[in-house]
């Protein structure tokens, strides 16, 4: 039956060195890396740009970088504080494109889907303004941000974190159930109910993943 609960793949931790103070530090620097990111690019004076389309472009570039910084973290943070292969996180020997493309088709749908339902303002703009060829730039741009965050998302949530909590939890059930609740709060700002909808299509994500289960 373990076996059968993704076994390989948790306990990939174990080719590290887990002691308290190295995930603590580890947990300190993947909570400062992103608010240090934020303040230098809030401080940061970008071009004042009037054209909404550009404003746009312009936004989803900043993102996209800011994950960036952060998986770059990532990859150093678990090398140098818990002396493991970055690729233990992934639970494969290398990146895969097809899970890649995968998990941005996924995410994509559902951000769109998302978007449509709560940003009908942005939506209605383009709609009156025509599908112009700002989108052949900003869809792109798009893509490849989401796919940053996703990745990014993946790889501690679904990689540390779950590795991680399963060195003391042994239900699977509860350390889904953990981790999906950690990252439905932090995505909660729209209320519980967001909290909870997070929650749950994270925990049937996770479950179905060949990866874990």
């Amino acid at each position: 039956m373990e076996k059968s609960i993704g076994s390989d793949f948790l306990t990939l931790s174990k080719k590290g060195k887990n002691d308290w103070w190295r995930i603590l530090l580890f947990i300190l620097a993947l909570t400062a890396l992103p608010t240090v990111v934020s303040l230098t690019l809030d401080n940061i004076e970008l071009p004042t740009l009037k054209d909404k389309e550009n404003r746009l472009t312009l936004d989803i570039i900043v993102e996209g970088l800011a994950f960036s910084i952060v998986l770059i973290g990532v990859f150093f943070a678990v090398k140098l504080i818990h002396r493991r292969s970055f690729s233990t996180l992934n639970g494969t020997s290398s990146f895969k494109v097809k899970e890649f493309l995968e998990g941005l088709t996924v995410w994509g749908t559902l951000i769109i889907i998302g978007s449509i339902l709560n940003q009908q303002t942005q939506w209605k703009y383009f709609m009156d303004n025509g599908l112009n060829s700002s989108l052949i730039f900003i869809l792109p741009i798009t893509a490849l941000a989401i796919g940053i965050q996703s990745y990014t998302e993946e790889v501690v949530f679904r990689g540390y974190l779950l590795q991680i909590l399963s060195l003391r939890i042994k239900n699977v059930v509860v350390l889904i159930l953990i981790c999906s609740s950690i990252f439905g709060i932090l995505h909660g700002l729209d209320g519980l109910a967001s909290i909870i909808g997070t929650t749950i299509l994270v925990a049937i994500s996770v479950t179905s993943s060949n990866r874990t289960i």
